[in-house]
């Protein structure tokens, strides 16, 4: 498409009539004549002031353009019309806007914003990328690469990138503020929570970074009341916000509320179709409620981005396809969950079922064997091995396993128990104390870890959660680094020898002066962390 017409051709006298010694004939005459006269004629017909219209696609000049005399004023170049102008001017307006915006730092920041408030990390880095291309060493790149960190859970990265930040002329309030939430984050909220008050009355743009800070660390420490509390308000003031009805949500399921729980995690979905963990939260409700038919459609849901939720959802998508008796799908599903990670313990438990479902028992040991031996605790995983080896004659191996289950199930269903009691006494140290050496000795120690953390929220010196915690991490110092120091941590606390902790000691991040614990010390839990929001 052109913006303007083509210049048409020269038309002079000398094209329209060349140069020739010979006088032209009678019959040439008589034919100029004529035409001369069918001009005349034309001028007749048509009123002087008559115009043709102009177009601004026109590519030439029209026929009869080109039928006019040799000494008419259209032999001239003709010139772009007003109308052509102003086109081009607004195009060319209109990309440099564009391109002008586009380039333009707080732009391309405030998209890296959004994607990280999504925990769409991946888009967020590309932008802060692009930002720090066009605009070198600007200070909001150099924060959001610090939040990033944080919110990935590497705290100690997440503060050497804030100081990069200040030494680059970030407000120090700004990164004070960051720290802060980095610790609730964390699960060290007893050292932060007196300043929420002042940070929820100066939000400022971060509003929702605050109050998930503290939801998460309130959570990662079962103390369900005060996260409850505070995702509900959050959820008042950002109606349209589904962060925290998902986060409440994950209360109720930790409480087993099961129907509220799933009310307001249909509410997040709904505010939000991308919100995979809110999508594989509810679908694991409502196979939990009976309802697989249902939970499929979110398991799948759950996929949609390639993201941490991707392989659960794969797995609860499995579970729901032999519900409803589609054998054949759910081979070809579980298949390309075993192509991700063979040894995880929920993809090899539901391979392991698929096979035995056709009476594969041989099949499920092959799934099986590894993936107990790289996860001894799972009892779910053991309990199916042990099907598997009665199902091929191996009985005595079989009751062998069972045995073991049932032993450790019993410890998990009393601890069961205790959560429910501590609905009515939530601030009882010794009850948390003894769920979290429950679930320490005979279930999942991040869980076990997780509540014992949790008790420094009500008591800094409670004794027997600091020997647990140091006969814990004595005992698995070869899977990290931090455990050996954590170990000698824990154990003088546990002697009452709290002045010999000093930090000029290489004291462990979240141990306070005197030995005093603040929450759960960065590389506290096992790899693999800790359950996280979106």
């Amino acid at each position: 498409m052109q913006f303007c017409p083509d210049e048409g051709p020269e038309m002079s006298s000398e094209t329209n009539n060349p140069p020739s010694d010979d006088e032209p004939s009678e019959v040439e005459m008589s034919e100029s004549t004529a035409e001369d006269s069918a001009l005349d004629d034309l001028e007749e017909v048509q009123p002087e002031d008559a115009t043709r219209p102009k177009s601004i696609f026109s590519s030439s000049a029209s026929q009869e353009e080109q039928r006019l005399p040799a000494d008419s004023e259209s032999s001239e170049p003709s010139e772009p019309s007003e109308s052509s102008m102003l086109t081009k001017g607004i195009v060319v307006l209109v990309i440099l806007g564009l391109l002008a915006f586009w380039l333009r730092a707080d732009w391309q920041n405030g998209c890296a914003s959004e994607a990280i408030k999504k925990r769409d990390f991946e888009n967020a880095e590309w932008w802060i990328g692009w930002s720090e291309f066009v605009h070198p060493g600007n200070l909001e790149a150099e924060f959001l690469k610090a939040r990033i960190l944080r919110l990935q859970g590497d705290f100690q990265a997440s503060m050497d990138q804030l100081e990069v930040a200040k030494d680059a002329g970030l407000d120090p309030k700004r990164a004070e503020r960051e720290r802060t939430l980095a610790l609730a984050y964390l699960g060290q909220v007893n050292q932060v929570q007196d300043q929420l008050g002042d940070l929820l009355q100066n939000p400022g743009d971060d509003a929702h970074e605050i109050c998930e800070a503290f939801v998460m660390g309130y959570i990662t420490t079962r103390t369900f009341r005060q996260a409850e509390t505070i995702a509900d308000a959050w959820a008042k003031d950002f109606p349209e916000d589904a962060q925290p009805h998902y986060y409440v949500g994950v209360i109720h399921r930790e409480n087993g509320r099961w129907e509220a729980a799933q009310a307001e995690l249909e509410r997040a979905v709904a505010l939000d179709p991308e919100h995979s963990a809110a999508a594989r939260e509810l679908g694991e409700v409502l196979v939990i409620r009976k309802i697989p038919a249902e939970a499929l459609k979110y398991f799948q849901m759950s996929q949609k981005q390639e993201d941490s939720q991707m392989l659960a959802g794969l797995v609860g998508e499995v579970q729901c396809l032999r519900a409803l008796g589609r054998s054949d799908e759910a081979r070809e599903r579980i298949q390309a969950a075993m192509g991700i990670d063979p040894l995880d313990s929920a993809v090899a438990f539901e391979a392991a079922q698929v096979e035995m479902d056709e009476n594969q028992y041989d099949a499920a040991i092959v799934v099986l064997e590894p993936a107990v031996e790289a996860n001894p605790r799972d009892h779910n995983l053991r309990n199916a091995y042990a099907e598997a080896l009665g199902g091929v004659g191996r009985t005595d191996e079989a009751k062998e396993q069972f045995d073991h289950v049932d032993a450790f199930k019993n410890k998990l269903r009393e601890a069961k128990v205790l959560v429910e009691e501590l609905t009515s006494n939530p601030d009882d140290p010794d009850k948390r104390y003894r769920i979290g050496k429950l679930h320490l000795d005979y279930g999942d120690p991040k869980e076990g870890l997780i509540w014992l953390y949790g008790i420094f929220n009500y008591t800094r010196g409670h004794l027997p959660t600091h020997k647990a915690l140091a006969d814990y991490y004595e005992a698995n110092k070869d899977q990290s680094p931090r455990f050996a120091e954590l170990a000698r941590a824990h154990k003088l606390m546990s002697e009452g020898r709290f002045m010999e902790l000093m930090p000029q000691e290489g004291m462990p991040q979240g141990m306070m002066p005197g030995g005093m614990p603040g929450g759960m010390p960065q590389g506290a839990i096992p790899q693999g962390g800790i359950p996280a929001g979106q």
